[in-house]
Order: structure tokens, then C-alpha cells, then sequence
């Protein structure tokens, strides 16, 4: 016969069992709660997860104005240039959409936040024909920031057009692997370039020019990286053919501002039409990661910690 007891003790064992596992489930829902998050106040809104955090303004047309790694910032501020600073989406190509329109590019845009997910949609800007939706969130399998750009026809017509990503960073190094690096038409004039092993590499330097310099390309796997000091920032976006980019613009576009101020990392996507009412869609990825000291002056070390994070296979 069995003791009252002893059967007592099997279902308190039995509670207390269920009980921690019951904890560790909740435990383990709120971490995964608290790794990806999202504050706002006044209209500017930042994604954290782990040691990075990415800031938008929903006051500044939806601009891209911080991404840091262990509180150190990559993106060019508006301490650095009051107007050209952080990263945004430009309609391409340059020679017809220029200047930025200020619905889509300075003027606040409404928010919406869906969990994880921050999306902001501009204002119709009834001159362009154009109404932006920007989507922002930390991608959970890679801790990269995945963006969706949304360039959607208001107007009455069909509209022909790119989407244009323009990111602002300090001097650093500027790097590649490139496909085509002779554009036709598109005269690349920018100076301190080397190529090594299919990778281009721009080393900024601070010469006493007065216009712009700029380098055209296509690449060969589909993302353009920035070294600044000891941290890496890699944009991964969709591979556009040199037949489907828009006129005079290539697929990834290296400018150094007059003066030596700033360089923008550009990349565009394929020219789309687009009849009234339709919308094209850019996906892009962004990777910021620190390096070691003895890494920041291996490029091939860097370049295969890029292709094993974007999982790209070489020979």
C-alpha cells in the first residue's frame, strides 16, 4: 500500500517542476521582449536590441539620424552638416527628381508602431506624385536593421522612377566587391581608389578640393561597407543589372561632399514604372558591428566576417 505521504511529495515535485517551467517561460517571452524594443519622444523614435540602437525622425521626414554599436555612432550628425546629415530615400534618377521635394524628405510623416515594427508615411506631395512609407525593425535571426522603403504613384500618370538610398558617414574607409566599375557615360573622378582581389576601396582623404568627387559601379554581391575607426557598418540590398538602373546612376555610388565634409554611401534600385495608384518596394539590411585591433587593419578579415553575416558562399 502506498504511503499518503509519499504521494503527497510526487505531486508537490510534480507543482514545483511545473511551476519553474511555468517562470522560465515568462522569463524567457520577457527577454525576448526587452532584446527588441522601441522609445519615442518628441516625434523621434529608436530601435534597440542588444548594444545597438537605430534612430528615425518622424519630425524630419522619416530621416535616418543614428545607428551606434556600445554607444558609438556611424552616421554623419546634424552637429556635423545642419542639412546633409544621417541617411534617407531619394526618388532616382538625380537629373529629374532634384532637389529633394520637402513633403518627402524634411516634413514630418506620420508614425505607426506595430509591436516591433516602426513604419512612417509621408505626406502626398501632390508635385512629385509620390507618397514614401518607410518600415524599420531589427531583424531577429541576424541583429541586422531591415528596412522597406514603399515609393508608391499618387499622381494621374505613369511615373518612371528608382528608389535612391543616400547615407552620410565620416571619413573612413569605403569598400565593395565590384562587378562593373566602368559605367558608360558616367565618368568616375574620385581620387585615392584601389582595386585588390574584386574589392574596391576608397580611402578618404581630406584634400583642399572644392567640388564634389564621385566614383560609379555595380557590385558583385550586392553590398557596399564603411570602416569608421573600429566599427563596420555593411548596407545589403537587392542587385540591380547596369540595363535596369536608372539614367546616369549606378547601382552603388561613393561621393565625397565639396570640401571633403562628409562621404555618402548611395545605393539605387532597378527603374520602375509605375501606373497610377501602383507602389515598388526596396529591401535593404544593415549590419553595424565593432572590430578588434587586429582586424581593423585586415581587410580580409573584415570582408569574411561581412559574407559570413550576409551568408554569402565564395570560392
Amino acid at each position: 500500500m502506498i504511503h499518503l505521504s509519499f504521494i503527497w511529495e510526487i505531486q508537490k515535485n510534480r507543482i514545483t517542476t511545473n511551476l519553474f517551467l511555468f517562470l522560465f517561460i515568462v522569463l524567457l517571452f520577457s527577454s525576448c521582449r526587452a532584446a527588441q524594443r522601441i522609445s519615442h519622444a518628441d516625434g523621434v523614435y529608436t530601435l534597440m536590441q542588444g548594444d545597438l540602437s537605430f534612430t528615425v525622425s518622424g519630425t524630419n521626414g522619416g530621416r535616418i539620424v543614428s545607428f551606434k554599436c556600445a554607444g558609438q555612432e556611424i552616421l554623419l550628425s546634424e552637429k556635423d552638416h545642419p542639412l546633409y546629415y544621417g541617411a534617407t530615400l531619394w526618388p532616382s534618377p538625380q537629373r529629374r527628381f532634384w532637389p529633394p521635394s520637402p513633403i518627402l524628405d524634411a516634413e514630418p510623416y506620420f508614425a505607426e508602431v506595430e509591436g516591433n515594427l516602426l513604419r512612417l508615411i509621408s505626406e502626398k506631395d501632390s508635385l512629385k506624385g509620390f507618397r514614401f512609407t518607410k518600415e524599420f525593425s531589427f531583424s531577429k535571426k541576424d541583429k541586422a536593421i531591415s528596412i522597406n522603403y514603399t515609393i508608391e504613384n499618387i499622381s494621374d500618370t505613369t511615373q518612371h522612377v528608382a528608389a535612391w538610398d543616400v547615407t552620410r558617414v565620416p571619413g573612413g574607409v569605403t569598400f565593395f566587391p565590384v562587378k562593373d566599375k566602368y559605367l558608360k557615360d558616367l565618368p568616375s573622378n574620385l581620387d585615392h581608389v584601389s582595386e585588390q582581389d574584386g574589392i574596391i576601396r576608397y580611402n578618404y582623404s581630406q584634400d583642399s578640393i572644392k567640388r564634389g568627387q564621385k566614383l560609379f559601379a555595380t557590385t558583385q554581391e550586392g553590398w557596399l561597407a564603411h570602416q569608421y575607426k573600429d566599427l563596420v557598418l555593411v548596407k545589403q540590398f537587392p542587385m540591380t543589372q547596369v540595363k535596369d538602373l536608372p539614367l546616369l546612376q549606378g547601382e552603388v555610388e561613393i561621393f565625397l561632399a565639396p570640401n571633403s565634409q562628409y562621404v555618402e554611401l548611395e545605393n539605387h534600385g532597378k527603374y520602375t514604372e509605375l501606373r497610377k495608384g501602383e507602389s515598388l518596394h526596396y529591401q535593404q539590411k544593415w549590419f553595424l558591428f565593432q572590430v578588434g585591433k587586429d582586424e581593423m587593419q585586415n581587410q580580409s578579415k573584415i570582408i569574411d566576417t561581412i559574407r559570413r553575416r550576409l551568408h554569402i558562399l565564395t570560392k
